[in-house]
């Protein structure tokens, strides 16, 4: 009894720090695994055994294939030659989107996502498509592709090592297929040409400059014999611009363009600053320093469009070393060489000083500088460019080359020639030595942070199984005085994970239902085969917030959405799932096998 308390309590407080989201939740995960650790739960010898868990390594396996993938150019290989198949842009939004969906099949969806939405939002810009219309469909999209196979989600991943715990072998490749494809398409039908009419958005087509009005708040001014800062260093001036709110994005010093100063600059007589804030601020700025105003439409494409430098929009990806960070510490300007012209959070834009502002994921930065300091930006810190590929990615050829590989891996997997950790094993192991994925880059851009919840939450997971809480929960949810039908059950347990996972995330939920769904297969003398589909299904559906899938935090920025507007389409999507996927379950896994 003392056991069950302590677990659940452990629970309890790391549900609330999860669902409070500002602490990393593999590091909560963490601290849940330190508690049961030094409270007895879990014994020493096995306090890290989750880390060498099939689920885990198979995550983690998953996760270097499709950076592998998406950096030999195989996934943007594929959508060039999706968009070729129509000159029309609703129906090449149609195709991207699909793509997207049967791309999260076999790899990462947020990955998939990453890689296809810059092409949707240079389609919608071009043709003035509403963003808002399009781009919350592209994340579901991506998501419903997750529950197709094996390999397309965490949850499917965990419920087949679960399985195999229980009953002796695991759902293989595509045992998810049958009901997860039948779901998969009538969803991305049904977001596509019926759910976005749910959606109230603006009419905004898209971000970038124009958005930021940028040209609105740049001014140029010289410096003169009487200014103020003239013999003065960058340096030293630096302080009292930012007291002022204002940042200097480049100065004209003897005929040359130096768009990112260093400490040591000095300032000279004739110098042409190009300086960014409000006009009120800035006026106040040139009347303290003492410098001229003078019209800045010349000065501002020589800067901000010139054949050396280029002005981006990236926003910040799941993973990300910018999250939590303030901007003062990430020092954009002094180590990384490149200028932030503003901040888009929420559909509000930030500018002028912004070293104070605490950034997140899902946060749209407008930069500035020379275009080899902002693929290294984009690089190191895990951004997500949004109107171009990253500049990384190879040849056609070398994209063909990587999927013949996949292919290949994944068909003698299914066959059953190998096992499908095997078989990701040597694809990545292939690729690396055909020179398509550089194997430093495959371990600086994976999503280490799923790994670790993974490795951490499954011994939280087996002590609130092995305590007893599970059984608990299964009697009496099948408790006979509730006289629920066993579909009734089924259809309750999906729902419950469809609601845990609209606020955890969905590797974390998983490990929390499945015991409780094959205590209750159990407790109904029933197959726990069609209960496990209903837990694999109901974690990869977060549609109702932003919080519950990294995908839906991504297109909210681009979007222009709010937290109220996931639930607008979301409801109707999951109630279609689960009206649409009892039915399936119970066909295609009977409960009486």
């Amino acid at each position: 009894m003392v056991e069950q308390f302590l677990i659940v309590g452990i629970l309890a407080v790391l549900l609330f720090f999860f669902i409070y989201g500002n602490i990393r939740y593999d590091f909560v995960a963490l601290m849940g695994l330190a508690a049961c650790g030094l409270l007895g739960l879990i014994p020493a010898k096995e306090l890290f055994s989750g880390f060498g868990h099939p689920a885990t390594m198979t995550v983690a396996l998953v996760l270097m294939l499709s950076f592998a993938l998406t950096r030999s150019g195989a996934t943007s290989f594929m959508s060039d030659s999706a968009t070729s198949l129509s000159k029309k842009p609703q129906t090449q939004l149609f195709i991207l989107m699909a793509l997207a969906c049967v791309l999260s099949m076999f790899m990462n969806n947020v990955g998939a996502l990453a890689l296809i939405m810059p092409v949707v939002i240079h389609i919608a810009t071009t043709n003035q498509i509403p963003l808002g219309k399009i781009l919350m469909p592209l994340s579901f999209g991506s998501i419903l592709g997750g529950m197709v196979t094996l390999i397309g989600t965490p949850p499917n991943i965990i419920i087949a090592s679960y399985r195999a715990d229980v009953v002796g072998t695991p759902f293989q490749m595509f045992d998810f297929t049958p009901v997860g494809l039948t779901l998969a398409v009538s969803g991305v039908l049904f977001v596509f040409f019926i759910g976005y009419r749910f959606l109230k958005v603006s009419d905004k087509t898209t971000i970038g400059d124009d958005h930021f009005e940028i040209d609105n708040y740049l001014f140029q001014a010289r410096v003169t014999e009487d200014s103020k800062i003239v013999h003065k260093t960058f340096g030293e001036i630096h302080k009292a611009l930012r007291e002022l709110e204002i940042e200097i994005v480049s100065v004209v010093s003897n005929a040359r363009t130096i768009t990112v100063l260093s400490k040591q600059f000095t300032f000279k007589p004739g110098d042409m600053v190009l300086l960014e804030g409000s006009q009120e601020k800035i006026q106040k700025a040139i009347e303290k320093q003492k410098l001229v105003l003078v019209p800045a439409d010349s000065q501002r494409a020589e800067v901000l469009h010139s054949k050396d430098t280029e002005m981006v929009e990236v926003m910040i990806g799941p993973g990300s070393r910018l999250h939590q960070r303030l901007v003062e510490s990430v020092r954009f300007r002094s180590y990384f060489k490149v200028n932030l012209l503003g901040l888009y959070r929420e559909g509000l834009i930030h500018r002028g000083h912004l070293g104070n502002f605490r950034l997140k994921v899902g946060d749209i930065l407008l930069l500035h500088g020379e275009k080899e300091a902002l693929s290294t930006i984009v690089q190191r810190l895990s951004c997500l460019p949004l109107r171009s590929r990253p500049q990384e990615l190879q040849t056609p050829r070398s994209g063909q080359m990587a999927l013949a590989i996949f292919l290949l891996s994944i068909s003698c997997a299914a066959a059953g020639l190998i096992s499908l950790q095997v078989a990701f094993l040597i694809a990545i192991v292939s690729m690396i030595i055909l020179g398509l994925a550089p194997s430093q880059e495959i371990y600086q851009n994976v999503d280490w942070s799923v790994v670790i919840l993974l490795g951490a939450m499954i011994p939280i997971g087996s002590v609130l199984e092995s305590s007893g809480v599970t059984r608990i929960i299964a009697e009496f949810l099948a408790h006979p005085k509730f006289s629920f039908p066993d579909w009734a059950l089924l259809a309750m347990l999906m729902v419950i994970t469809m609601t845990l996972s609209d606020v955890l995330n969905n590797a974390t939920t998983t490990l929390l239902m499945a015991p409780i769904a094959k205590d209750v297969a159990f407790e109904l003398g029933v197959n726990p085969d069609p209960f496990f589909m209903a837990v694999a299904i109901g974690a990869s559906c977060a549609f109702l917030t932003p919080i519950g899938h990294q995908n839906n935090i991504l297109v909210m920025g681009p979007g222009g959405y709010k937290f109220s507007d996931y639930w607008r389409l979301g409801l109707p999507l999951e109630i279609l799932i689960v009206l649409s996927g009892i039915p399936l379950i119970m066909h295609f896994w009977p409960l009486h096998a």
